[in-house]
């Protein structure tokens, strides 16, 4: 999907440039102005209500002058003005973005909020995509996949010595960096890790560990004896919500501050879900008799980033990784 994406990304602006709209091309009008909000397939599809919400309270917010229409089959070429798009979307316009998606960055959804949020970063973030006429309007976070095992508690780098690891499929920095720490990583379709725990992989012996959503830790609580769940901080990554500049520019600032105040609901209303669902997921693990582990997320960050065995890819950024955990 890669060529694809990025065509997405930069189609359109052609027609957007000074001198290649035809005469009869209708302009903005203030009065009756719509954007369309692409809900990319990273996305994942519980977020269908809260863009829809999203969408009405920017209309309200605009007192009715603006409208945010929901597009969520991928649009033809320039058929948006707003995108919910996830890391790797993004950084097919501009690598960096693939930075904020490493394992061990942050130690919560609040943590990766502040960090990302921060309007110098935004700011110089805007600057690095101005080539590809796109503007990062916020970071939002709406929960992430932790580790279950049903062995030894799982907390600092040397817990992960010669453990078999069932992950799904596509994480090749979360692969690297189980990997730098010792374990033997074994890859299973997305969202299918969960059921390999306990099984032998071929050439990797017993999977000791696997990723799970907190459904199916949940669901395997009463099933499997011992159960542990580990806030592994492993995949916690934003989702952005991303302005097509030339678009986003011919707002009157009215409508920007009235799509990002409906953006900030956005925001914490996706944060509040997050937290419930934790919560209410650990209740449920607890009352099952599951115990609940936080790793030590800093001590594993060091070991990966700086232990010499992890590739840094050619993305990283020492100075956004300093600037990250200055935040923690």
């Amino acid at each position: 999907m890669g060529r694809r994406m990025l065509a997405l990304l930069l189609a359109g602006l052609v027609a957007l440039a000074p001198g290649c709209a035809g005469e009869g091309q209708v302009s903005f009008s203030t009065q009756s102005r719509t954007l369309r909000l692409w809900v990319g397939p990273g996305a994942g599809s519980p977020l269908a209500e809260q863009a829809e919400l999203f969408a009405r309270q920017a209309a309200e917010y605009a007192e009715g002058s603006l409208a945010v229409e929901a597009v969520w089959e991928e649009p033809e070429a320039g058929g948006w003005e707003l995108a919910l798009l996830d890391g790797g979307q993004l950084a097919q316009a501009a690598p960096v973005f693939a930075m904020f998606s490493l394992p061990f960055l942050y130690d919560s959804g609040e943590h990766l909020g502040r960090a990302l949020n921060d309007r110098q970063l935004l700011g110089s973030l805007s600057r690095q995509l101005e080539g590809v006429g796109l503007r990062p309007l916020a970071a939002l976070y709406g929960g992430s996949p932790r580790l279950i095992t049903a062995g030894p508690e799982l907390r600092t780098p040397g817990d992960f010595q010669d453990l078999t690891l069932a992950l799904g499929e596509g994480q090749s920095q979360q692969e690297a960096a189980f990997q730098a720490l010792g374990a033997r990583v074994v890859s299973a379709p997305a969202g299918q890790a969960a059921a390999l725990l306990g099984r032998t992989a071929e050439d990797a012996g017993p999977v000791g560990a696997a990723e799970a959503s907190l459904a199916q830790a949940q669901a395997l609580a009463g099933q499997v004896e011992g159960l542990t769940l580990i806030n592994s901080c492993h995949a916690t990554a934003p989702l952005w919500l991303v302005a097509r500049s030339e678009s986003w520019e011919q707002l009157p600032e009215w409508q920007q501050a009235a799509v990002l105040e409906a953006l900030a609901g956005l925001s914490g209303r996706m944060a509040l879900q997050a937290q419930e669902e934790e919560r209410t997921a650990r209740e449920a693990l607890e009352a099952a008799g599951a115990a609940l582990v936080e790793v030590e997320r800093p001590l594993l960050a060091q070991a990966v980033y700086e232990g010499g065995d992890y590739q840094l890819p050619d993305f990283f950024d020492r100075q956004l990784y300093d600037w990250i955990q200055e935040y923690a």
